[in-house]
């Protein structure tokens, strides 16, 4: 079965599961990068000169990604590709679009990154990607830039706007919490985080991914509202005078882009997300979503537990995983709709270390090279799948999904 149909199967498995594929509500991305070519003389930044340029305006239901480009060869054919790595053969990069060079060897493009609207094939989100245009007959890259990647990576006079909303982790949560993320082109940035309706005279911790420690603590006044703002180069006043617990300014230390934003109350997460704006079928995987669902000990078995996890991860792979405890060591065949998955690599159960026992399987849809662990998920796993445990002729746990 093919990845991309196996996105479109998870997807829909989620929405069964009642898993939002994206946030909905105040989401916006606007950035503006210069495409840097590094075959030209410096332009005094340590940058080539910018023949070009890209941007994009990202809201819910729209996902318009531009590339302004000239100084091409007139007539000849160039791709504009994404990639992870600048080590990367261009060549392999994923495709956004295909073009011919105008007469005066220019090109302006506006791509509707959604027009196809086909969730098996689903668009290339540009953001933390390396875009290139990339010279077909000659099998070089001619220019090149980071699009909202790392602040190393930066051209000159990169401007972002970035805004989304963190998730509840649990739904029945009250209030809401904003972050913005915004570059001017003179390189100064600033965080914003505004919580909203949520539990009164309460303190939280502020945690973005890659940092120790929070950044930031905020107790919210009596209308459980709080507000943060970071700058890279704070103004007078940002965090001197007389500390307003709700209201707090300071230095912005960490470069937040893609990175995932915790709030915690006393050492719980209470809201997350990464700081990257959620365009519904643009990005509905964002740092990955997940349900676990307890399974079921078969009737007349005494002992044993287990839970299923199904979902995707951040690159919007399908993930399933099967986990037992206190059944008896030993192994175990884990069928699905039947069909046993777990040819070759049974479900091992051993000695927790803890007075218990433990087992599981992991699937994904591309298996992390780093993780001998995690096996290929290609097999179906929908809405209805019946998932169980056996072992010989006896079956310990099963759950309807």
């Amino acid at each position: 079965m093919s990845v991309s149909k196996l996105v479109a199967v998870s997807a829909a498995l989620l929405l069964a599961l009642g898993l939002p594929l994206a946030a909905g509500a105040k989401e916006e991305s606007k950035i503006q990068v210069l495409l840097s070519d590094d075959s030209s003389p410096s332009n005094g930044n340590g940058k080539g000169r910018s023949d070009g340029k890209m941007q994009s305006t990202f809201t819910e239901g729209q996902a318009t990604f531009q590339v302004n480009v000239k100084q091409l060869v007139p007539d000849r054919v160039y791709q504009v590709l994404a990639r992870d790595s600048e080590a990367t053969d261009p060549a392999l990069g994923e495709m956004i679009a295909e073009f011919t060079a105008g007469s005066n060897g220019q090109v302006n493009l506006k791509i509707d990154l959604l027009q196809s609207g086909d969730p098996s094939n689903p668009p290339i989100d540009p953001r933390g990607k390396l875009i290139s245009i990339y010279d077909t007959d000659q099998g070089v890259d001619v220019m090149s830039g980071w699009f909202y990647g790392d602040v190393v990576d930066d051209t000159p006079h990169t401007k972002v706007k970035e805004q989304t909303e963190l998730d509840p982790v649990d739904p029945a949560t009250e209030g809401s919490v904003s972050a913005r993320y915004d570059m001017g082109p003179n390189g100064k940035g600033g965080l914003n985080l505004q919580l909203q309706n949520v539990a009164p005279d309460t303190t939280y911790e502020i945690h973005v991914e890659g940092a120790l420690n929070p950044i930031e603590t905020l107790t919210t006044n009596s209308g459980g509202t709080a507000k943060l703002s970071l700058r890279t180069q704070p103004g007078k006043g940002n965090g001197s005078g007389k500390v307003k617990e709700h209201n707090k300014k300071g230095l912005l230390t960490i470069d937040p882009r893609r990175k995932l934003i915790e709030v915690k109350e006393s050492d719980v997460v209470v809201f997350s997300g990464p700081m990257l704006a959620q365009i519904p079928g643009l990005n509905d995987c964002g740092v990955g979503m997940e349900t676990i669902t307890p399974m079921l000990l078969d009737p007349g078995q005494s002992t044993g537990a287990g839970e299923v996890t199904t979902g995707v991860d951040e690159s919007c792979d399908p993930i399933f995983g099967v986990a037992v405890y206190d059944l008896p060591a030993g192994d175990y065949t884990l069928l699905v709709d039947s069909v046993d998955v777990s040819v070759g690599t049974p479900l091992a159960v051993a000695d927790d270390g803890m007075g218990g026992t433990f087992g599981e399987l992991r699937f994904d849809a591309n298996p992390e090279l780093d993780d001998p662990e995690e096996l290929e998920l290609d097999f179906e796993v929908l809405s209805g799948s019946l998932v169980e445990v056996w072992q010989g002729g006896t079956r310990f746990l099963f759950l309807a999904l």
